[in-house]
């Protein structure tokens, strides 16, 4: 899993987000930059539309939106915490969130979409690595969290 971590795509308190679409749109945005054969309106309709489905808040200040991208030949995964957290469903229903994983796997991928899936979402269970995600003061220690840290 840690191969799905690069310092690059990691984005320690991001400034002025302050919506669910600007982080996306950051999300999206940064891939396309990671693999020119992307396109960052795609990737972001891609993460929108699998939120309508669904908020894909999990608890404890976490979301991970997540989406299968065609063009994609490997799984990434942006890592952006902010300063202060936002709503990540609608305002009938808030969901702080502060942290976020955007997962974008392979189109054909769908096993190992899920696998990644379980496997952020145990790291989140995890209360040192809650602790360490939240408390990284910058973008090498939060990659350093991400990286060393297991369940």
């Amino acid at each position: 899993m840690k191969d799905i971590f690069t310092p690059e795509l990691t984005i320690c308190h991001a400034q002025n987000i302050d919506s669910k679409k600007q982080v996306l749109s950051l999300i999206s945005g940064l891939i396309a930059e990671a693999d020119s054969r992307l396109k960052a309106q795609h990737i972001l309709e891609s993460l929108t539309e699998r939120e309508r489905l669904g908020c894909t808040a999990v608890g404890y200040g976490f979301a991970i939106p997540h989406a299968r991208i065609q063009s994609l030949t490997k799984a990434l995964c942006v890592v952006v915490t902010l300063p202060a957290p936002i709503n990540f469903d609608s305002e009938d229903h808030p969901q702080m969130v502060d942290s976020i994983f955007g997962l974008l796997v392979p189109e054909k991928a769908t096993e190992e979409h899920l696998e990644h899936l379980s496997e952020i979402a145990q790291r989140i269970k995890s209360s040192s690595f809650r602790h360490h995600v939240k408390n990284a003061d910058n973008h090498s220690a939060l990659y350093q969290a991400l990286v060393q840290q297991t369940v």
